[in-house]
C-alpha cells in the first residue's frame, strides 16, 4: 500500500472511531431519560421479525419520582425538595416495554388528531388545573418557576401525551395522571430513610397496590451508594383506575441487576 492510500485508510479509521464514540455518547446522555422508545426498525434489527406493533398502546406506566432521590441523581433542585412521591409522567407502552415513540416521530402511534402542544398551557390554565399540577407534577429542577413547570408538562405532553388514548383531550390526561399518583400516595406510606433489599420494597408497594411496581435505581452523585429514584406502576389500557393496575413486565431497572441487591431511600 502506497503512502496516499496509507494516510486515506488511516483517516476512514479515525472517522469511524469518532463516530462510534459520538453515538457512545448521545446514547449516554440519553440512557437516564424516560420512556425508552423503540420504532418498527430497530425493533426488527432486535430480532422481533414482523414486528409492526412499535407504536400500538397496549398498556401504561405511571413513573413516579421520589424527589429526595432524584435530586440527588443529576438534578440541580432549587426550593423545597416534596417528601413525597410526584409524577414524572404517564406514558403509552408497547408490547416489548417500550415507549411509543413520539407522535412527532411516528404519527401512527395514534387515529386521533392529538392538541397542538402550544395549546396545553392554555387548556390547562382554563381548567384550573395549574396549582394541582405544581403539586403533583412539578418540575423539580426548579418547580417555584411556572415557566420550568409549564416546558415540563408542554414536553411530557409532546413526548408521551399525544400517542395515548387522550391525545383529543389533554385534560383528561394530566386528571387522569393526577388521579392515578394521589390515589397512590394515599394507601403507600414511603419509608423514612434506610436501606432495604429490593424485593422487600416491592412487595410492600404490592400489599397496598395490588401489583408489583418497578423499582428503578439510581446511583448517588459522589457517592458508591444505590438509592431509590423513581417508582413506576402499570396499568392496563383502557382501565387507567386502581382497579386497572398490573404487574410491571420487569420490577426493577437502573442499575440494579437483582431484587436481592440492596437501595437506600433517602
Amino acid at each position: 500500500m502506497n503512502l496516499g492510500k496509507m494516510k486515506k485508510h488511516c483517516n476512514n479509521i479515525v472517522l469511524a472511531v469518532a463516530l462510534v464514540a459520538c453515538l457512545s455518547v448521545q446514547m449516554s446522555c440519553h440512557a437516564a431519560e424516560a420512556p425508552a422508545t423503540a420504532t418498527n426498525v430497530e425493533l426488527q434489527q432486535q430480532g422481533h421479525v414482523g414486528v409492526s406493533d412499535a407504536t400500538t398502546l397496549v398498556s401504561y406506566k405511571l413513573a413516579l419520582q421520589w424527589p429526595p432521590g432524584a435530586c440527588s441523581v443529576s438534578y440541580k433542585c432549587k426550593g423545597d425538595i416534596p417528601k413525597t412521591f410526584t409524577i414524572f409522567g404517564l406514558w403509552p407502552q408497547n408490547s416489548y416495554n417500550y415507549g411509543v415513540p413520539p407522535y412527532s416521530k411516528d404519527p401512527s402511534c395514534t387515529s386521533l388528531k392529538p392538541v397542538p402542544t402550544d395549546r396545553i398551557m392554555g387548556l390547562l390554565q382554563k381548567a384550573d388545573l395549574v396549582e394541582e399540577l405544581t403539586e403533583a407534577w412539578p418540575n423539580l429542577k426548579n418547580s417555584k418557576y411556572p415557566p420550568k413547570n409549564q416546558q415540563f408538562w408542554e414536553h411530557q405532553w409532546e413526548q408521551n401525551g399525544m400517542c395515548t388514548d387522550f391525545g383529543d383531550n389533554p385534560i383528561q390526561y394530566f386528571k387522569t395522571a393526577i388521579n392515578l399518583r394521589d390515589q397512590f400516595v394515599k394507601v403507600y406510606q414511603p419509608p423514612s430513610g434506610g436501606s432495604y433489599k429490593v424485593k422487600v420494597l416491592l412487595q410492600r408497594v404490592k400489599n397496598v397496590a395490588k401489583a408489583t411496581p418497578e423499582i428503578v435505581c439510581r446511583k448517588q452523585i459522589g457517592t458508591n451508594t444505590t438509592i431509590v429514584g423513581e417508582l413506576h406502576l402499570c396499568y392496563k389500557k383502557g382501565n387507567l383506575t386502581p382497579e386497572g393496575i398490573e404487574d410491571c413486565k420487569r420490577p426493577f431497572s437502573g442499575i440494579c441487576k437483582s431484587e436481592l441487591d440492596v437501595v437506600k431511600f433517602l
